[in-house]
């Protein structure tokens, strides 16, 4: 699979998925501007198979716009190949952090502050690692056709000239030096969208509100979090500059099985993982998420009150200055803080890093037939897709 994705990335013109019956990418005014097939929904050609409600949760045509283009599962992803995600459950948490006694702490970094409340009336999906190289290979292979049969693709390349990125020989690695617009891309087509920055947290942090994934577990109780990151320590000079100079650590940690050999010490306990799942929400790197950024959660443009600042986990898309912000922890972090889970980064959309990937959300629609239901009798039936995002549909499971 990683040698045929690769090949995809490569030889784009080299037919490695038929893509003729992919939603366009065009503005269309009546079905007749659409392919075979296809139909004109608001503001873009979607197929006529599988509708908005299949890839967004949507329950009528009119929810889908053009932030929300409606296409097939992409076939590179058809087999699960594009990652697996966990659920998060419905609840509330404590977003942010609060400077305590000292105003320059930097444990609760200003960005992060003040701390408030959000609620989430109902669960969504969460990547279970960041997206890899491999994965995202996938969609720079899938051809696009616009509605004049010009073919353009569903990705773009990482700038492969930025510093040390992930692409050549590193198929389990995050892919890194992709821009907003790249990750954004990468999620629709893969059927998800980017978090949000509270649903980010939410599931790093978890209904308690933990700094680090690993809070609270036994076996993991140490002050090295390097080690707990799993991330290799790479010395280049006398001072490390942060849990790694380079990116080492694949996005899927291996399975190691304990050593029954006498004298063969234990393997490491894998301690970066979130109580609904997620991977390496503390460690890798940082991750785009959706929202802009503004330099506090208590907006100026409100008195000093925080109450803008979405208390259910959506976005916060009131822009302050145009910089997107990414969550999360880095390879060349330079103290232990900047691993906790409240930290905050932007960047502008264009912006492209080595340290900087990105894992995709998805909303929840359903566990069983009578969710599905209840929203439509058209569509009864609650399927599962390969990446693991339940939807609704108007057919059952197909039996073996």
């Amino acid at each position: 699979m990683k040698k045929w994705l690769i090949a995809c990335a490569v030889v784009f013109a080299a037919g490695c998925s038929s893509s003729g019956d992919v939603a366009l990418y065009g503005d269309c005014v009546s079905s007749d501007d659409c392919s075979a097939g296809q139909v004109c929904g608001p503001f873009v050609c979607s197929s006529s198979q599988l509708g908005c409600w299949a890839m967004w949760g949507c329950t009528t045509e009119e929810e889908c716009g053009r932030e929300s283009v409606c296409h097939k599962d992409p076939e590179g992803c058809l087999t699960g190949a594009c990652g697996k995600v966990v659920k998060v459950a419905a609840g509330s948490f404590t977003m942010g952090c609060d400077k305590g006694e000292n105003e320059t702490d930097e444990v609760c970094h200003p960005m992060s502050r003040p701390a408030h409340a959000v609620t989430f009336a109902k669960p969504f999906y969460i990547d279970k690692h960041e997206v890899t190289v491999a994965e995202y290979a996938a969609c720079a292979a899938e051809a696009v056709y616009d509605k004049d049969g010009y073919v353009t693709f569903a990705c773009d390349l990482p700038k492969l000239s930025v510093g040390d990125c992930n692409w050549k020989g590193r198929e389990d690695h995050p892919v890194t030096c992709v821009s907003w617009n790249q990750a954004t891309s990468y999620c629709k087509w893969a059927g998800r969208r980017l978090c949000t920055e509270a649903e980010w947290e939410y599931a790093a942090r978890g209904p308690s509100g933990k700094v680090y994934p690993w809070d609270g577990v036994e076996e993991c109780e140490s002050n090295d979090v390097c080690k707990q990151t799993n991330s290799i320590h790479v010395t280049l000079t006398t001072e490390p500059s942060g849990c790694g100079d380079t990116l080492t650590t694949p996005a899927v940690p291996p399975v190691e099985e304990a050593s029954e050999a006498e004298g063969m010490p234990a393997p490491e306990p894998f301690c970066d993982v979130t109580e609904s799942g997620a991977l390496y929400m503390a460690g890798n790197v940082w991750e785009w998420v959706q929202d802009f950024l503004h330099d506090s959660y208590a907006d100026v443009f409100s008195n000093g009150q925080y109450e803008d600042a979405p208390a259910d986990g959506s976005e916060w898309l009131f822009d302050l200055g145009g910089r997107r912000v990414a969550r999360g922890g880095r390879p060349d972090a330079v103290n232990p803080t900047d691993h906790r889970l409240h930290r905050r980064y932007a960047e502008f959309p264009p912006f492209q890093d080595d340290s900087l990937g990105f894992r995709c959300c998805a909303n929840f629609v359903c566990d069983t037939d009578d969710d599905c239901a209840a929203l439509s009798s058209a569509r009864p039936y609650c399927l599962t897709r390969p990446d693991g995002v339940n939807y609704c549909s108007a057919t059952p499971a197909e039996s073996d």
